[in-house]
């Protein structure tokens, strides 16, 4: 795919350059810093009014001199505060098909307060249809209305586009279109002393066999990171998961839906990425079953029954670092997607 020139005031990876991105070390350092100033604020209010009672007493030196001295160990603890909020060894994804761009306005502003209620430090959208249109107005207006400082935005040829956002700046980013003829984003993010490898995917083959193709070129690409993460909607099922092999089959054979199965149920993609090494998110908690589609915004043909298309995949010493998985489902939820989105936290 040849260069696109972007448009004034636009990365080159499509994102809007904001005031807010000076704040390199995140949002929580900056509200910690509000925080403190605050606490500042209140104490020396508090001390004026103190002095002014102690002015009538003879011991107006020595209660002055207690004051400032537990000023000093407030703002120096305070301070302590700051410090191992930096260090941010708390890492909060979330990863959503948002499905056919969020045309609708109202479904869009349910979106932006999902966001800002769920408040992830990376979050993975899919299906951004028409973001990049207009000089990319609408990824514009989400990046204005959000509290992202860094991230990926790729075109997809052929497919649907994806993003990548970050409240942290990220340490490397590419994206893999143009070599992968898929959609395919990675980069690193500075989680504590660790360096992690996420990588975002939207495997859009109409058929398992070619699916299971695109995999195969992620896994040629991808590193051999002790702190690999792979997730996104990889339209294909799970052999771990409960599945009523024989129903399912029948459900989808009477739907006319091949994309899984024609004689038999196929999950020869998920599969792959097991044998190689990757361990489901959900597998390593011991979470149960949770379909991601369908949802109750859209009774879709594809899905005519419940299915887990959506995954994190983890390999490495990651795996011994993940707290929570789980898919979001609440009434916010059921109208916001075709999908239910999916979070992993993680402690570093």
């Amino acid at each position: 795919m040849a260069a696109r020139k972007l448009p004034s005031g636009v990365n080159h990876y499509g994102l809007s350059k904001k005031p807010y991105n000076d704040f390199s070390d995140g949002q929580y350092v900056f509200a910690a810093n509000n925080a403190i100033n605050c606490c500042k604020v209140n104490i020396a209010h508090y001390m004026r009014n103190i002095q002014v009672s102690l002015m009538k007493t003879k011991m107006n030196f020595l209660f002055s001199f207690a004051c400032r001295t537990s000023l000093l160990l407030i703002l120096f603890w305070s301070n302590t505060i700051v410090y191992a909020d930096s260090s941010r060894k708390h890492l909060k994804i979330i990863c959503l098909n948002v499905h056919g761009g969020v045309q609708d306005e109202d479904r869009y502003l349910r979106l932006i307060d999902f966001v800002k209620w769920q408040d992830p430090d990376i979050l993975c959208l899919l299906e951004l249809d028409g973001w990049e249109k207009n000089n990319f107005s609408k990824l514009r207006d989400f990046l204005s209305k959000t509290y992202f400082v860094d991230g990926v935005f790729e075109e997809v040829n052929g497919g649907h586009p994806l993003a990548l956002f970050s409240k942290q700046k990220l340490a490397f980013r590419e994206r893999l279109e143009a070599q992968m003829g898929l959609g395919l984003i990675h980069v690193k993010v500075n989680a504590g002393k660790e360096s992690v490898d996420f990588y975002l995917t939207h495997l859009i083959s109409k058929t398992a066999d070619a699916r299971t193709h695109e995999l195969n070129r992620i896994l040629n690409y991808v590193g051999r990171s002790e702190f690999t993460v792979l997730m996104g909607d990889f339209n294909s099922l799970s052999p771990n998961d409960p599945y009523d092999n024989e129903k399912l089959r029948e459900i989808l054979r009477k739907s006319g839906i091949t994309e899984f199965a024609i004689d038999a149920l196929k999950k020869d993609a998920v599969t792959r990425l097991l044998d190689s090494g990757f361990k489901d998110a959900g597998e390593i908690l011991d979470v149960p079953f949770k379909p991601t589609v369908p949802t109750s915004l859209t009774q879709d043909k594809l899905y005519p029954t419940e299915l887990r298309l959506d995954y994190i995949f983890l390999r490495g010493k990651i795996v011994s670092y993940i707290t929570r998985y789980d898919v979001i489902k609440t009434v916010e939820t059921e109208l916001l997607s075709d999908h239910y989105p999916i979070i992993a936290e993680f402690e570093f």
